[in-house]
């Protein structure tokens, strides 16, 4: 279902999180949910044993890696990835909230077929069942939000080509036995594990006190980044917008539909007596095919409305905010920028003063030199930050593209054909 392009590398992935299973440690009380998995690529580095093949082969359905997942895996996963890379754009993992879920027996799920082919399912309020979690019921819409989001997370970090050779990473998406001696040697705090904010956003927070303060000089490169990201961002702000009345009205229609669905057929005496010639059987034989239209309508039109909810809103929301963050790091480059100016402002008046003291006041001369010294020392650390972030963003800027050309072009792909078999199905059901 997700499959990219990098725009970088020759290298195609497909990841797939699916298949939640609630989990009970045999030693505790403790349960948990884990998550498969599913990843195919063509990068040899993610098939060790198999890089004979070639890349083509390599990303056959038949080399699918496999691997089951906690959240607690992604949350150290995350804080590897903001120690080894503490300026890169890094996701943001979806929060860690409570929810409840419950097993679904088969037993108790019966569905029928009308003759329009259209499968109903029978017996009291509808389930939300996708096909990412069959053995999982959602009493709420967390769940199934969360396996969109940690799907779009994992397909971020595969196609930053600062992290796809990652070996941590590859580590995470191949082989569970060794992720788990791996995250065990490294010896994690709670703190450390549950806290989402690394250092450098803490720096970042920081530098964001004074947002109304702006370098001298600006590069012309970051003007044009912040532009195109300022659009993108606006864009998909409307998209979402639009989106979010779409998925409201849909659930409006659905509701309609439900209610239209519980109207009975009833001719009472006095409309019975008016009409003499009436065909009381085939009416009533017309009505029940009727209602199981609609039936079948709003179970094609609740598909489109849960695709909407749980995927396309979902997905746009984390790419939004996957994008904010990078604004970020510009706003910390500016903050050094103003820091190097500063300096150099300091080190200015420096030199006049020991210009001046020179031939006057020798102890201040001395001292003013070894201040300078400092100064010049600092200068050129902070130099050498701007220039190692001004390189990072124009890095990072290559996934606003990544973002345009591949994750919402396959959102909006998924949304068309989620939309052709709504149209197809209506057309089964109401074309004869």
């Amino acid at each position: 279902m997700s499959e990219s392009n990098n725009i970088n590398t020759h290298y195609k992935y497909n990841i797939i999180v699916s298949d939640p299973q609630k989990i009970k440690k045999d030693d505790a009380n403790e349960t948990f949910i884990s998550y498969s998995i599913s990843t195919r690529t063509d990068n040899p580095n993610y098939h060790k044993d198999l890089k004979h093949i070639n890349n083509d082969d390599l990303f056959s359905i038949d080399n699918t890696i496999v691997t089951r997942k906690r959240y607690s895996d992604f949350l150290i996963l995350n804080q590897f990835l903001k120690i080894d890379f503490p300026l890169i754009n890094i996701p943001k993992l979806p929060p860690k909230n409570n929810y409840s879920i419950k097993k679904i027996y088969n037993s108790k799920t019966t569905s029928n077929t009308n003759y329009n082919g259209i499968e109903n399912e029978t017996g009291g309020k509808e389930q939300i069942v996708s096909k990412k979690n069959s053995n999982i019921e959602l009493d709420d819409d967390f769940l199934l939000k969360r396996l969109y989001s940690l799907e779009l997370y994992l397909n971020i970090l595969v196609t930053h080509s600062s992290l796809q050779d990652y070996s941590l990473l590859i580590t995470f998406m191949t082989n569970d036995d060794e992720w788990n001696v791996l995250k065990n040697t490294i010896q994690f705090t709670k703190e450390n594990i549950h806290n989402s904010s690394s250092n450098t956003e803490d720096e970042i927070s920081d530098y964001l006190m004074n947002v109304f303060k702006k370098p001298s000089k600006e590069f012309k490169e970051i003007k044009e980044i912040k532009l195109k990201l300022e659009k993108l961002v606006y864009n998909l702000n409307k998209i979402l917008k639009d989106s979010i009345k779409l998925n409201k009205i849909q659930e409006l229609i659905i509701k309609d539909f439900d209610n239209l669905q519980k109207f009975k057929y009833n001719i009472i005496s006095q409309d019975k007596q008016s009409i003499n010639n009436f065909d009381n059987n085939n009416t009533e034989k017309e009505f029940v095919e009727f209602q199981n239209n609609i039936k079948s309508t709003k179970i094609l039109l609740s598909n489109l409305w849960k695709f909407d909810k749980y995927e396309n809103l979902n997905n746009l929301h984390n790419m939004i905010n996957y994008l904010k963050q990078l604004f970020d790091l510009i706003k910390l480059l500016d903050y050094k920028q103003l820091d190097l100016e500063s300096l150099q402002d300091i080190i200015n008046k420096l030199q006049v003063d020991k210009k001046k003291y020179e031939n006057s006041n020798i102890e201040k001369f001395k001292k003013t030199e070894i201040k300078l010294q400092k100064m010049e020392t600092e200068l050129q650390d902070c130099n050498e930050q701007v220039v190692t972030i001004f390189q990072i963003i124009l890095k990072e800027s290559e996934n606003i593209e990544m973002i345009k050309d591949l994750q919402l072009k396959k959102l909006f792909k998924e949304l068309a054909i989620k939309k052709v078999e709504f149209y197809s199905g209506m057309s089964k059901v109401w074309g004869s």
